[in-house]
C-alpha cells in the first residue's frame, strides 16, 4: 500500500488541477447580429417560444414591454454564433410589431 500511495497522491492532485479552469471550453467565441420577425407559439411561465419558419426563440417573459400575446408578432433582435462553441444564440430585444 506505500509503494501507491505515492501514485495516489499524484493522481489526485491531477484530478484536482482541472477543477480551477476559468476558461470557456472551445476558446473564445464571436457572434453575429440579427434581426427577425417571429410569431408568439407559445407562452409558458418561464418562457414565450416565438416562432418563424425553420427558427424557433426561447424569450424570457421579462423581456417583453407588456404581457406577450399569442398570435402577436415581435421583432426579435439577437446576436447568432459565428465561431467557437459557447451558447448558440442571445436574444438581445423584442419588440411588438403586430397583433393579429
Amino acid at each position: 500500500m506505500n509503494n501507491r500511495l505515492p501514485l495516489l497522491i499524484l493522481l489526485f492532485g491531477i484530478i484536482l488541477s482541472g477543477c480551477g479552469l476559468t476558461d470557456k471550453v472551445g476558446g473564445a467565441c464571436t457572434y453575429l447580429a440579427a434581426v427577425d420577425r417571429a410569431q408568439v407559439a407559445k407562452i409558458t411561465p418561464s418562457f414565450v417560444i416565438l416562432s418563424h419558419g425553420d427558427n424557433q426563440y426561447e424569450v424570457r417573459p421579462n423581456m417583453f414591454d407588456s404581457v406577450p400575446l399569442k398570435g402577436a408578432w415581435y421583432e426579435v433582435k439577437y446576436e447568432a454564433i459565428s465561431q467557437g462553441s459557447c451558447t448558440p444564440l442571445h436574444i438581445q430585444a423584442v419588440k411588438l410589431i403586430e397583433v393579429n
